[in-house]
């Protein structure tokens, strides 16, 4: 098991070195240029600012952006789980993740995948390396990739949301029909209703029953 390095390493300075170091190919080879600092937002505008490590000892998320004229790429270091992250930006405002990248290229790379519990020195420097080195090999994908290749990761994302979106719902479907089964047995019909009804048209057979019956429990009780 790991722990959190001593508070005098300064795990932010560690990871933009790491950056700086591996990732100079953007710099040289493709005419990248290089911004680092702490992300902040204003007025739902996002701010890279000097990291200055007395300011944000209770936490902070960190970026190294390396752009071009027609696109970005930009790893983020987040104190929140000490979590490590890729983005792509093929324009100034559409943010892709990584795996949307590899989706739409029908490619898997473990050096890529997101990663956190990343509190110590070597493991930050470890999966910065793996990043750079994921990038070098599918750089066709991620640096100035060809128009029909960037519609096809905006199709990824999409259908990834739609998924995400739909489990989500399912679960909370889930949650809320156990919450209902439970007002239901406790003859508590007003809270079966109140959970029930919105979904009514979602439901399965059981719960619209459940739904009707609470309806009708409840207008017997007036």
């Amino acid at each position: 098991m790991h722990s959190i390095e001593s508070e005098d390493v300064d795990l932010p300075q560690k990871f933009f070195a790491a950056c700086a170091r591996d990732f100079r190919f953007l710099e040289e080879n493709h005419d990248y240029r290089f911004i680092s600092g702490v992300v902040e937002y204003r007025n739902n505008y996002k701010l890279i600012k000097p990291y200055n490590r007395g300011q944000y000892r209770d936490g902070w998320r960190v970026v190294s952006l390396y752009e071009s004229a027609s696109d970005s790429i930009e790893i983020v270091f987040d104190s929140a789980g000490f979590f490590i992250e890729g983005f792509v930006y093929y324009n100034p405002v559409d943010r892709y993740e990584f795996n949307h990248v590899l989706g739409a290229a029908k490619k898997s790379c473990e050096d890529l995948e997101e990663r956190m519990g990343l509190y110590e020195s070597q493991m930050i420097e470890g999966k910065v390396s793996a990043i750079a080195r994921g990038i070098k090999q599918y750089k066709k994908y991620f640096i100035a990739p060809e128009a029909k290749f960037k519609a096809r990761v905006e199709v990824v994302k999409a259908q990834r949301i739609e998924q995400s979106v739909r489990q989500y719902f399912e679960y909370q479907m889930k949650d809320t029909c156990e919450r209902a089964a439970l007002a239901f047995l406790e003859k508590d019909y007003d809270q079966v209703i109140s959970l029930l009804s919105p979904l009514e048209s979602y439901l399965g057979m059981a719960d619209l029953k459940k739904l009707k019956l609470a309806t009708r429990y409840d207008e017997q009780s007036y």
